[in-house]
């Protein structure tokens, strides 16, 4: 019953576990020592890439580790499922404890590292207003997608990628990550301002708001692709940090609290 992002996240956890024992794992078999084992494995894997065009992953070009984060999520993700196994398949009323031990309760998942900041300076985001014209290709979605997200209050990508189109000049919709864990459903309104007006134009869909999920035929694609573009916007201006998508709406959070801006 988890939402698509969640079940996507279970699935690369998963698969990374069938990488680690080089088979299909089966629940029965998890234990502590198995968990601090894979933990070391993690740490030293590749991180990989979504290749757009095969559909499949690869392992990225600078053959960078994966690191503590990967090991906090992947673990995590785990953790989640297995005890939702004890739940489903362990029946306590009737004595029948099928998967009786709770490994997490010996085996303690690795805390996250503390977060950087994500935002960007202001000067970066001028940086992109003044240069999208001249830029071409993916580096121009890039730069487009980043500054629809900072002029809309910070949308993420997936909402761009479904967004209905604006009536009466304001988006309405239910933003996709919080949807299931908020009373009001995410419900959010964005006015279309009119800064952002010519790159809404440059991108109107058929039907949609955006012509993303045209040109793309996922949104893990269009995500993928995005970033790609921010990069190569990054590497041409030689800028000292590495950043994506998500940034515009730390970036715009950041800005909009020390102007106190009323939302």
């Amino acid at each position: 019953e988890k939402k698509a992002g969640t079940r996507h996240n279970y699935r690369v956890a998963l698969r990374c576990l069938v990488r680690f024992l080089g088979r299909e794992p089966d629940i029965s078999e998890l234990s502590v020592r198995m968990m601090r084992d894979w933990e070391e494995f993690i740490k030293t894997e590749v991180r990989q890439v979504y290749d757009i065009g095969k559909g499949c992953l690869k392992d990225s070009k600078q053959k960078k580790k994966k690191g503590v984060r990967s090991v906090n999520l992947y673990i995590g993700d785990i953790r989640a499922i297995y005890r939702a196994a004890r739940k489903e398949f362990n029946e306590p009323d009737r004595g029948l404890f099928r998967i009786p031990i709770d490994i997490f309760e010996y085996y303690d998942v690795p805390p996250p590292p503390k977060p950087e900041h994500r935002d960007i300076p202001a000067e970066w985001v001028q940086m992109m207003i003044d240069q999208r014209e001249g830029l071409r290709s993916r580096e121009r979605l890039g730069v487009d997608a980043f500054l629809l997200s900072f002029g809309m209050m910070g949308v993420n990508a997936v909402d761009l990628y479904t967004m209905e189109r604006p009536k009466d000049g304001v988006f309405h919709y239910f933003r996709t990550k919080t949807t299931d864990s908020k009373a009001d459903k995410a419900e959010m309104y964005v006015r279309l301002e009119e800064c952002i007006k010519p790159i809404y134009e440059a991108y109107r869909g058929k039907e949609l708001a955006f012509d993303f999920c045209e040109r793309y035929a996922t949104r893990l694609n269009f995500i993928v692709a995005v970033n790609k573009g921010l990069r190569q916007w990054i590497s041409r201006n030689k800028l000292n940090k590495d950043f994506t998508f998500y940034a515009a709406r730390h970036t715009w959070g950041t800005l909009a609290s020390s102007k106190a801006v009323q939302i």
